[in-house]
């Protein structure tokens, strides 16, 4: 897992620094409506890479940095409708 996992939920995730894992960054399971803003999730090495939503749908993403992950910034998986704003994001 990475080092932080929200699974079914409505929340609001500001500032947060999930870097240098093992595995992903910031992991969404099933959740809806969340607003991730401003956060770092860089240089980690699991297949989801900085940012990653499995089956999560409506949510914002904006302003955040996700670099350097060994897969990539940000990964969607059988998620629809989500906004994606405004972020740093690379290899």
């Amino acid at each position: 897992m990475g080092d932080l996992s929200i699974q079914v939920g409505q929340n609001n995730l500001i500032g947060n620094n999930a870097s240098y894992n093992g595995e992903n960054g910031l992991i969404f399971y099933d959740s809806s409506g969340n607003t991730i803003n401003g956060n770092i999730a860089s240089n980690n090495l699991g297949i989801g890479g900085g940012i990653c939503f499995y089956n999560s749908s409506g949510n914002y993403v904006a302003s955040n940095n996700a670099t350097n992950n060994s897969y990539g910034g940000v990964h969607f998986y059988q998620s629809n409708y989500n906004s994606l704003i405004e972020n740093n994001i690379a290899s």
